[in-house]
């Protein structure tokens, strides 16, 4: 919009800001809604006037909603207002970054790396990343907060972060990062397919959002137009993990009256049933290398007898099952019929092979067969090892 059009409209205090109401949550698309909490009309928080424009704001709808389906808090009626003002985090938050960057150095990446930053401001925790040797890239939607991070020399593209923004990337990101920003986003599965076509397998997405849990104790001052959505651990995991994002750490962090910082992990593309079917094969194939060995398992729980009965593993593979239940003793496993003894019963120092079965006791069972230098291991999980 031309500028004399703009300040000319203001004066004659035309209105700028739309209002649009939603119909469907951001996360599940469902309509049940219950209305959670209503602060009446209000102008948007962000329009700051103008003396000549005073009483001439417009007052919207403020009322927080919660899915019934998903239980997502969020406001439904959603204001487009040219004159929210960014938050240059810079100002207040230089330590708080600087402390974050130094954390993901050390537990996550090495120099070298890539990370994307959306909503990433003025550059506050991209600057310290890239003086300890990561490769960064911005993405920032305000032209003034955007031209201050890149004369601090960090790249940033102008523009909100879409799934169209992530294709124009070329190169896969070992980290993306968004915070104080998720709140924000309206078109929330937009972005997520953005983050999983931006990251690579294994990839990393870190973000802080506000606590819902601090506005219900009664920090409501922190509602307002710009704040779409309302976030608890138990919302976010079923919605992240719709894109294959899993939430593997929360740490409680104290900006903004009580935050929290989101680690989460993109799964590899490969589905269960393909890493299934190659762990099977996997195994089996160790047990025919090993045809001429003694092998026997040790754990006849019922965790072993799927991993028998879908590997087809049975008497040709194993000449026993240990086990240290009485109630199993001289019974044999359903489906694969291994007959199982306890463990007085075995002959170990003629064994060359004990297949671990109960293989999330591997430490205790190695332990308690220490004694038999003889004795090699083969844990099937996770992944197929021999020890």
């Amino acid at each position: 919009m031309p500028k004399l059009l703009l300040m000319s409209l203001l004066r004659i205090g035309m209105k700028l800001d739309m209002l649009k109401h939603r119909n469907n949550c951001r996360f599940c698309h469902k309509n049940y809604f219950n209305l959670f909490l209503d602060l009446g009309k209000q102008p948007s928080q962000g329009a700051y006037l103008e003396g000549y424009n005073l009483g001439k704001e417009n007052f919207y709808p403020l009322k927080l909603y919660q899915c019934q389906s998903c239980l997502l808090v969020q406001l439904l009626d959603v204001v487009e207002d040219e004159f929210f003002q960014p938050y240059l985090s810079s100002v207040t938050l230089t330590s708080h970054f600087k402390n974050y960057a130094g954390e993901l150095i050390e537990r996550f990446l090495k120099p070298g790396d890539f990370v994307v930053e959306f909503g990433s401001n003025d550059g506050v925790l991209l600057k310290p990343l890239q003086q300890l040797g990561i490769e960064v890239l911005g993405v920032e939607p305000d032209k003034r907060i955007a031209k201050l991070a890149r004369e601090k020399g960090i790249p940033t593209l102008v523009e909100p972060f879409t799934q169209k923004i992530a294709k124009k990337i070329k190169r896969k990101a070992k980290m993306v990062v968004a915070n104080n920003v998720f709140a924000h986003i309206d078109d929330m599965d937009d972005v997520m397919k953005g983050i999983d076509l931006l990251l690579e397998d294994g990839g990393l997405f870190i973000f802080e959002v506000h606590n819902f849990l601090n506005i219900l104790a009664g920090q409501y001052d922190n509602i307002y137009f710009e704040h779409l959505n309302y976030y608890t651990v138990s919302t976010l995991a079923p919605f992240l993990s719709k894109y294959g994002f899993h939430i593997f750490e929360v740490k409680p962090i104290p900006t903004h009256g009580g935050s929290i910082r989101v680690y989460t992990k993109k799964l590899s593309n490969i589905n269960l049933d393909t890493k299934v079917k190659k762990h099977k094969k996997e195994l089996v194939s160790l047990l025919k290398l090993l045809k001429n060995k003694k092998i026997i398992g040790f754990g006849a729980a019922g965790r072993a007898n799927t991993l028998l009965n879908y590997c087809g593993i049975d008497t040709k593979y194993l000449d026993y099952i240990v086990d240290e239940s009485p109630s199993r003793y001289g019974k044999f496993t359903p489906g694969t019929h291994i007959r199982i003894i306890p463990p007085s019963e075995a002959d170990f120092k003629n064994i060359d092979y004990v297949l671990i079965l109960a293989w999330n006791y591997e430490k205790e069972i190695r332990e308690k067969l220490k004694k038999y230098n003889n004795l090699k291991f083969i844990i099937p999980l996770p992944k197929v090892r021999v020890i």
